[in-house]
């Protein structure tokens, strides 16, 4: 990462990792390349401090989040929503007898909780924020997998590969802007489903397209 960034130019970078990518050694390992990090500590580890009463509540994407002062490099933070989701399929899981009404009790006090790790020098609201943006990241490989299924490149030539690429960035922001034109009416996969549907003719010099579908229109 610190070799990519180099080549880029980049001066500042932060990275923002899942739990799964915290360990002390990838944290020197990042110190070492000068990389700054917001890391998603897992919530059995050491490193978390203890929370008590929280003093403030900051608002993101129009919800209220909680929020403790920064410790030993940590903030926690709790958002409502997510609180209100893990409980209620926890408490499902209970009723399934797939968990314990003892193990509900014991984990409640984590639900909805948030435990970052970051060495930079900012306000909470603009670590959750950075955080949340790998949200983005993810979605955007998702579609590449899914949607446009090109998670897979049999390309030997250093050009051909770069070229692939282009084409997969121009596709991916086509996919956006389409996503902003239906503002979540259809998704995009339904759009060109439908847009496949539209069929050219051509007799000798003449072309002739078919009848538009409703939705295409």
């Amino acid at each position: 990462m610190a070799n990519a960034t180099d080549m880029a130019g980049v001066e500042r970078c932060v990275i923002v990792a899942d739990k799964g990518l915290f360990s002390a050694d990838n944290v020197k390992k990042l110190k070492k390349g000068h990389l700054s990090h917001i890391i998603l500590l897992r919530r059995n580890s050491p490193l978390i401090p203890e929370s008590g009463d929280f003093p403030g509540v900051l608002m993101y994407d129009g919800g209220p989040v909680k929020y403790w002062q920064r410790t030993d490099d940590v903030y926690i933070l709790e958002d409502p929503v997510l609180k209100s989701e893990e409980e209620k399929d926890y408490l499902i899981r209970v009723h399934d007898d797939a968990r314990s009404k003892a193990s509900f009790s014991d984990r409640s006090g984590d639900s909805g909780k948030l435990y970052l790790l970051f060495d930079l020098h900012e306000e909470p609201e603009r670590i959750y924020g950075l955080h949340k943006q790998r949200e983005y990241v993810e979605y955007a490989f998702n579609v590449y997998k899914n949607d446009l299924e090109v998670d897979r490149a049999y390309l030997r030539e250093d050009h051909m590969f770069s070229t692939y690429m282009f084409l997969n960035l121009l596709s991916l922001y086509l996919h956006s802007q389409i996503l902003n034109l239906i503002e979540g009416k259809y998704s995009a996969r339904d759009v060109l489903l439908i847009l496949s549907r539209i069929k050219m003719y051509s007799f000798e010099k003449k072309e002739m397209m078919n009848v538009v579908p409703k939705k295409a229109k």
